[in-house]
């Protein structure tokens, strides 16, 4: 395959020596970086593109939900969908990729193999209201959210070529987020991440090294251990990782045996909705207004360039709160140092979390 001369469109590229894979993406240089106030200030609206009564300034919406009904790119939605004004990644930018056996590895050191940078790139606009937040706004609010993330991924499923699809939230300028209205987006590709490849991996070879699913051993383990357990509901559990990479770093897994998100049932939407908005009241009663992130992990979604679901893999969501910035240990070494134990985490989180009812040991 040849790699792509229109210099303005983005394209993967990959380290020969660690395999590690880099979107270089001029376009996103354009993109408007608004003003993030401090914690004492109003959030104004300014030109907020993605505040209701303005869905003129983005483009054409892919998904959105209306509970009163109304025409496309109207008023009156709970949460929006549209295309990324300044993608990462773009329809049209070329062919499928596919790295041949012999591109990109040590003896081609000085080849531009770089890739076409194909793939969709959404933003999830989670409210209308532009100085809020979905886990102000109830439940059902944030059920929404969650709700656009599962349908937009079975669309995703449905397009020959793709791979895999990273759901993700920046929230706050030090996390990457660019506009302050709060918001998530969605990258589809078709090609899986080297850490979503791992993973998958890992269940694998633990599957076959000791005949058990990684992902029910590892819920086993932490619920019998106890100490880092957040909160375990009849639908999910919440715990801080034994090696968490950052200060109060969580995940959450369904209990249920399941890979794909896209899978997921109307009540399990609902249930994680409610459990992610408790989780983020909490993270603001704890820490304050802090930067943070969230990612969603799922399976593949049924591409013909993925062999199968891994083993015992479940999809699973994971709350990266932002209180340290990665210094040169982190980015020379791809590892952590975090000061603060997942034990005495897990602990704060259990004391900031609101109260629900079908909360179990």
């Amino acid at each position: 395959m040849k790699p792509t001369d229109d210099r303005s469109h983005p394209e993967y590229r990959r380290d020969p020596l660690t395999g590690q894979i880099v979107i270089i993406a001029r376009q996103r240089a354009h993109r408007p970086m608004s003003r993030f106030p401090s914690d004492d200030e109003d959030l104004p609206s300014g030109d907020c593109p993605f505040c209701e009564g303005r869905e003129t300034m983005t483009p054409p919406e892919v998904f959105a939900i209306r509970p009163e009904g109304g025409a496309r790119d109207s008023v009156g939605w709970q949460v929006r969908v549209v295309p990324n004004k300044y993608p990462a990644l773009m329809v049209g930018a070329g062919e499928t990729p596919s790295w041949s056996e012999h591109s990109g590895h040590l003896g081609d050191l000085l080849q531009d193999d770089a890739l076409p940078g194909v793939g969709h790139h959404e933003v999830v606009i989670e409210c209308p209201d532009h100085a809020s937040s979905y886990h102000r706004h109830g439940d059902a609010q944030a059920g929404a959210v969650f709700l656009a993330y599962r349908e937009r991924l079975r669309c995703f499923a449905r397009k020959e070529g793709i791979a895999s699809a990273i759901v993700f939230k920046n929230s706050g300028r030090s996390a990457g987020a660019s506009q302050p209205h709060a918001h998530s987006q969605i990258i589809a590709m078709p090609l899986v991440p080297p850490i979503l490849e791992r993973e998958w991996r890992g269940c694998d070879d633990y599957w076959r090294e000791n005949g058990r699913h990684y992902f029910a051993n590892l819920l086993d383990a932490e619920r019998s251990h106890g100490e880092r357990i957040v909160e375990a509901t009849d639908d999910f559990v919440a715990w801080c990782p034994y090696a968490s990479r950052f200060p109060y770093e969580l995940c959450v897994c369904p209990r249920e045996e399941q890979a794909r998100y896209d899978e997921a049932s109307d009540h399990q939407v609902e249930a994680l909705g409610a459990l992610m908005r408790r989780l983020m009241l909490a993270m603001d009663n704890a820490l304050g207004s802090v930067a943070f992130n969230y990612f969603l992990h799922t399976a593949s979604l049924d591409s013909p360039n993925v062999d199968g679901v891994p083993a015992g893999f479940r999809w699973h969501l994971e709350i990266t709160p932002r209180l340290e910035g990665l210094a040169g240990f982190e980015i020379g070494s791809g590892m952590y140092i975090n000061p603060v134990p997942p034990d005495m985490a897990a602990r704060d989180w259990r004391r900031y979390m609101p109260a629900a009812d079908g909360a179990t040991s």
